[in-house]
């Protein structure tokens, strides 16, 4: 067993070489293994990503496959002795963890980047507040001293193999929208991968934070905020789903109205519920406090930002966060709801409160397979994990047009326009080529199970073009324009 500090955390995991060795991976380390064998340019990796999440297996796992490696977790009592002795004999890769937790990080980290361009070492390095993996990416190891890579939340693609549905992610499957379905409910997977956001979670994801604080000055997160608030505002992000609503209805949703059949709601006594306590914390709130929990989500990764295309030049995540620091009042949090759409990045947000909400009500979970609900859910998997893909700093997704003429996803970076539906739209009601007519774009409409190449457009059924953006957007744009 090894020794672990006393830090405020609800637990620190020792998993010893066997067990690295029997758990499944994520495709995160298959991405890292190629950084490993074939990038030429790039000594270090930022592995940026929320807490337990699974970042510190995804490094055990790569000290076994390059044995010549040290691996060194920040949060034990002997790390600072094992990095002097990594100093002093360089192996092939160095593997940090937890690294914000180590005092003197910013020093030990610039003299590893030196020292890895003369020894001809690799380093990956990650840590649990998003925030100062950032800061450190694009401050010491800026100007193209490092590259960085994002650890999501578990895929649909990562789902069907833990659930034992494929047996390897390159394997030819057709998944059906029992299995989407299964997926938002997370079933037949271990139990170490079912994330719950509660507030145990956010405590420790605060002291996490507050700990890494006081070990630098490039990232200074203000978290004078209550966890119940931060839970309060998470729950409530999560409910809008992808819906672009105005703050009244924000703070003060119509709770159960979205999932439950009319004929049930008269039926249903929600007083109970999580999201009820979440509007009642919020309750007395002030603004400020509000906005702080908005902020927090937004550059830790939990959240993202949906924004026209058509204002992309006076929009921007860096704008809204600037606004959100500055609210002192409910109509400064009224006018950035006006302008900005603020989503969390994944469904899986949404169904673990809707099923805790459900249960409460007596009702079966089933009645999420609202196809109005599922499409939203659908749209927000998309757009959630293509931002999570981009290389931005902060985390955006765009669309372009209006009304019915609107394209839900625009990927500047990649030019691809993709319209989600779980349906087969008819070609006349797809508005694909209005954007960008003079652009060569990859046009994506996502259907039922219609697959061709049609006017410019490529037709792909809307379970197989999740399995192909969860596998990498370079991945996807190969198999889409190679047939």
């Amino acid at each position: 067993m090894c020794n672990v500090r006393e830090l405020p955390m609800s637990e620190q995991i020792c998993m010893s070489v066997e067990d690295t060795f029997h758990v499944k991976e994520r495709l995160i380390v298959s991405e890292l293994k190629e950084f490993l064998d074939t990038e030429e340019y790039y000594r270090i990796l930022v592995l940026v990503g929320i807490r337990r999440i699974g970042k510190t297996t995804a490094l055990r796992q790569l000290a076994l496959y390059q044995p010549d490696s040290a691996y060194i977790n920040f949060a034990e009592i002997n790390a600072e002795e094992k990095l002097i002795n990594f100093m002093q004999n360089p192996k092939k890769l160095l593997l940090l963890d937890e690294i914000s937790f180590h005092k003197n990080y910013i020093d030990d980290v610039r003299h590893i980047e030196e020292q890895s361009v003369q020894e001809g070492y690799k380093v990956i390095i990650t840590g649990s507040s998003p925030t100062h993996l950032m800061s450190l990416y694009g401050g010491p190891l800026g100007g193209g001293r490092s590259t960085m890579k994002r650890l999501s939340l578990l895929s649909f693609v990562e789902y069907l193999y833990f659930s034992d549905r494929i047996k390897t992610y390159e394997c030819q499957y057709e998944p059906t929208e029992a299995d989407f379905l299964n997926y938002l409910r997370l079933r037949d997977i271990p139990k170490g991968l079912r994330i719950t956001f509660d507030k145990d979670y956010f405590r420790t994801f605060y002291s996490d934070v507050e700990l890494s604080n006081r070990n630098t000055s490039l990232a200074r997160d203000n978290i004078k905020i209550q966890e119940r608030h931060l839970n309060a505002i998470c729950d409530l992000l999560a409910y809008k789903l992808q819906l672009n609503v105005k703050y009244h209805t924000f703070i003060q949703p119509d709770i159960g109205a979205k999932e439950i059949p009319p004929m049930f709601r008269t039926k249903l006594d929600f007083s109970d519920t999580i999201l009820q306590d979440s509007v009642a914390a919020l309750s007395s709130v002030t603004p400020s406090t509000k906005a702080t929990a908005l902020h927090f989500m937004l550059k830790v990764g939990i959240a993202y930002v949906d924004i026209p295309y058509e204002d992309i030049d006076t929009k921007s995540v860096a704008n809204l966060l600037r606004s959100l620091e500055q609210v002192e009042k409910g109509q400064d949090l009224v006018e950035i709801f006006e302008d900005y759409n603020i989503c969390t990045i994944s469904p899986l947000l949404y169904t673990r409160l809707a099923d805790d909400l459900l249960k409460k009500a007596n009702v079966n979970l089933d009645v999420l397979e609202n196809r109005s609900i599922l499409g939203v859910m659908l749209e927000n998997y998309v757009k959630g994990t293509a931002a999570y893909q981009s290389s931005a700093w902060n985390l955006v997704s765009y669309k372009i047009g209006e009304g019915n003429e609107e394209v839900d996803l625009v990927d500047i970076e990649n030019n691809i326009l993709c319209e989600i539906t779980l349906s087969n739209k008819k070609m006349r009601d797809v508005y694909l080529n209005k954007h960008f007519k003079n652009k060569s774009f990859l046009r994506i409409l996502a259907t039922k199970d219609i697959e061709d190449f049609r006017d410019g457009i490529h037709r792909i059924p809307y379970l197989k073009l999740c399995m192909l953006l969860d596998r990498g957007l370079a991945n996807m744009i190969s198999v889409v324009t190679n047939g």
